[in-house]
């Protein structure tokens, strides 16, 4: 039970994604982790990566959604950012009103700071010719833009992540409970470990130096593989 609690928290900590169905769905599996390493199957991760994927589609389409009208900050709102603290949506009208009221305070944050440097613009004794002091309503407008391109390139961050280091993911919130010095690494990572544990790096074994923009040999690793080949010089 305890890393079935860690592995939904490494995999939506800020509860954005999944939605309480999901999460009543996946309990099925949840005293069965064990059995699953016994069987060797992946049924809770297989299910799990995979409806992760189908709500991530969603979520683009939330906070687009979101960020195209401008915000009204008169309101009283509020705003739970501790994950433990909330609650799973109950369904996808309430996951999409969560996605709508964390773009509000995102852009809320980026537009109190474009306030402040107005601000110091306004107080300068001479200002430069490049300053130009915004209305309010073009300072929410930017605010929105900066968030909405923050909020594209965490998308493609996410979208970049390999079932590989997904699984590990799952992995590790195995691991961690019942070691936390104990980590699963996919092999590029191990790879990647044990090279820095030793210290050395073996590639083809051609030192390399940029020559007026061009790439040059320096020199041959003597005992690298390309010494051992002979034909590069």
């Amino acid at each position: 039970e305890r890393v079935f609690q860690v592995y939904l928290e490494m995999s939506d900590y800020v509860k954005l994604f999944f939605i309480e169905p999901d999460i009543k769905e996946f309990q099925v599996y949840e005293t069965k982790i064990d059995d699953e390493l016994n069987e060797g199957t992946t049924k809770l991760y297989d299910l799990v990566a995979a409806r992760f994927k189908e709500r991530l589609k969603e979520a683009d389409t939330y906070y687009n959604d979101a960020l195209k009208e401008p915000f009204e900050f008169n309101g009283n709102d509020e705003i739970e950012l501790d994950g433990k603290k909330l609650n799973w949506c109950k369904d996808k009208q309430e996951l999409r009103n969560r996605w709508k009221l964390s773009m509000k305070y995102r852009t809320l944050s980026r537009f109190t700071e474009l306030k402040d440097e107005q601000k110091a613009i306004a107080e300068k004794k001479v200002k430069e010719k490049t300053d130009t002091i915004k209305t309010d309503t073009q300072l929410e407008q930017d605010a929105r833009n900066t968030i909405r391109k923050n909020m594209a390139n965490y998308f493609k961050r996410i979208n970049k992540i390999s079932d590989n280091d997904r699984f590990s993911t799952y992995i590790n919130s195995i691991c961690h409970v019942v070691d936390p010095h104990t980590d699963f690494f996919p092999p590029k990572d191990k790879q990647r470990f044990d090279e820095e544990m030793s210290g050395s790096f073996v590639g083809i074994g051609a030192r390399l130096i940029d020559k007026d923009g061009s790439c040059k040999i320096e020199s041959i690793l003597p005992g690298s593989p390309c010494w051992k080949e002979g034909r590069l010089k």
